[in-house]
């Protein structure tokens, strides 16, 4: 246990305060590197036994279209109406969950003074990502506030940054693989848990409290807060 500790506390240390060293490194990639380092560093001196399996200890999937053979399953189905219920169920509660994320967290990442993307773009573009991932056995997915906010925190605001970006998930999960397969699954998750309470925001915790504990005026003056930061129309005065 004290040799995780050796290599997660360092990895989340750096990875909070990595934003006031010198230069324009992502903190994620401080946490990761120094962390690895260390796992390795311990490993070599025989406490390998006491840090835990790194990410590609289990066996890789295959990458191809692995899931189009299951669609001629359905023509064996004695009875398709028993089954159709519950696939355009399942399919709706995804869609209806992925849309909602992706449009709170297209608003979320989305300055005041800056338009919101166009919504319908958005959604067609997600939904037609998620159909080719599905046939390569991904699953549903949407907007990443993470590296959303960690773009824009390091100046990439176009849609050049979002190529750059998909095309490094790309590169390390197809060609980089092997190598990224050694990341010691304790660095990496120091380093999410310290992305997650990064994400905390002080200031609407602090209205959801004054919501709850204070008087009428005080609820109403946290709600006309809460309407203006979040880049609402302007609400009149009873």
């Amino acid at each position: 246990m004290c040799a995780v500790s050796t290599t997660a506390s360092p990895s989340r240390s750096l990875t909070w305060h990595a934003r006031k060293l010198p230069g324009r490194v992502p903190p994620v990639i401080i946490g990761i590197a120094v962390g690895t380092g260390l796992y390795y560093l311990l490993q070599s001196v025989g406490l390998g036994a006491h840090l835990g399996p790194v990410i590609g200890s289990e066996p890789l999937p295959a990458i191809g279209l692995t899931t189009l053979p299951y669609f001629s399953d359905l023509a064996h189905v004695d009875d398709m109406r028993a089954i159709v219920p519950t696939i355009v169920a399942g399919a709706l509660a995804l869609a209806v969950v992925a849309s909602m994320d992706a449009l709170l967290c297209a608003k979320l990442v989305t300055p005041l003074s800056e338009r919101t993307a166009d919504g319908d773009k958005l959604l067609q573009r997600l939904g037609a990502g998620n159909v080719v991932a599905a046939c390569f056995g991904g699953i549903t997915s949407g907007l990443n506030i993470g590296p959303s906010v960690a773009n824009r925190s390091l100046g990439g605001r176009t849609p050049v940054a979002v190529f750059f970006h998909a095309a490094t998930i790309l590169v390390v999960c197809t060609v980089l693989f092997p190598i990224a397969a050694l990341m010691p699954r304790v660095t990496l998750s120091a380093v999410i848990m310290v992305v997650a309470i990064q994400h905390l925001d002080v200031g609407s915790l602090r209205l959801v409290r004054r919501l709850a504990t204070g008087s009428a005026s005080i609820r109403r003056n946290a709600l006309l807060d809460l309407r203006y930061t979040s880049g609402g129309d302007h609400i009149r005065h009873a």
